[in-house]
């Protein structure tokens, strides 16, 4: 997982502080978890039959249908946000040219998928096996932070699988 920073170039934020989810069967736990808040922030078109997909990918590890499904959700979040009366853009220039950087890299064959919650700064979900390779294609455009799978969540002392 890859945060960008597309507000300014250096700046950092609340994204910097992003946790290391650990990963069900290779799948970033964090992307479920973004879209289940992109789901419940406004995208009622996509609803709870989304939510059981995202979580059915996770279990059978499927990144390329949990990418697409976050990918897609957040795009349609935006959408509405932005569609709103009094109209809300949240996503800056560099974010929407991060998102067009990450299909381009996916068009090419280095599998990533890019999600945002309500604010500009975007993050590119891939295996950890390609994240120096994202990342270093997105630093162009925005400052990076490399997020691999950490030790997993414990609660009240004990590992929560």
């Amino acid at each position: 997982m890859i945060s960008t920073f597309a507000t300014r170039p250096g700046g950092a934020d609340a994204a910097s502080a992003m946790p290391h989810w650990r990963r069900a069967r290779g799948v970033a736990l964090s992307a479920l978890l973004t879209l289940a808040a992109t789901t419940m922030a406004g995208c009622a078109m996509a609803g709870r039959p989304t939510l059981e997909e995202a979580r059915r990918a996770c279990l059978d590890g499927d990144v390329a249908r949990l990418g697409a499904l976050t990918e897609n959700n957040a795009l349609r979040m935006h959408a509405v946000i932005q569609a709103s009366a009094p109209s809300i853009r949240y996503l800056s220039p560099t974010s929407i040219a991060l998102f067009d950087r990450v299909a381009a890299l996916r068009d090419a064959g280095l599998e990533s998928y890019a999600t945002a919650d309500a604010g500009p700064n975007v993050v590119a979900l891939c295996r950890a096996a390609d994240a120096e390779a994202v990342a270093g294609e997105l630093g162009a455009l925005a400052e990076t932070v490399v997020a691999l799978p950490g030790p997993g969540l414990v609660v009240g002392g004990r590992p929560v699988e």
